[in-house]
């Protein structure tokens, strides 16, 4: 389980000028300051190694298999756009992103590894405030991972 405060991630440029690191927006005027709520961000996995039966048994393959499911929230703000038309803004509220993810590997001989692993992250009516001065803005956002890296150990 993690928790980010977005109001404290900004850059200090050479004038002085606070930015933001989520939308580069000012945060030295109080009046047009973007606030961000903290998003949340759990996570719940589990993995099994098939481990061979027998205790002295000569092991040339190992295999694991993993799952997950998490709960991933993005920041969001509240803000409108320059040429304000009313209720145009998003809710300030974290946008949700829902997934899981599974994956398997392989350890050959006690010398090489291999892993493979695949990801599904899911959000329905997401990124209300990205595209500000289009009233009811929404997207619904699917997106898949699939990674795959090696370990040789020398």
């Amino acid at each position: 389980m993690t928790r980010t405060d977005w109001d404290d991630f900004y850059v200090k440029l050479a004038n002085g000028n606070k930015r933001s690191l989520v939308d580069f927006s000012t945060l030295d005027n109080p009046w047009t300051r973007p606030e961000f709520k903290p998003t949340m961000t759990y996570r719940l996995g589990a993995e099994y190694v098939f481990i061979p039966k027998r205790p002295r048994e000569q092991m040339d393959r190992l295999w694991t298999l993993r799952g997950g499911l998490f709960l991933d929230e993005e920041p969001a703000t509240g803000k409108s756009n320059r040429f304000q038309v009313p209720d145009d803004r998003g809710s300030g509220e974290p946008d949700q992103f829902y997934g899981f993810g599974v994956g398997l590997g392989l350890l050959l001989h006690n010398r090489v590894n291999l892993d493979a692993a695949y990801q599904l992250r899911y959000g329905k009516g997401v990124n209300k405030d990205f595209i500000r001065g289009v009233r009811g803005f929404e997207e619904d956002v699917m997106q898949h991972l699939f990674m795959v890296s090696t370990v040789i150990y020398f």
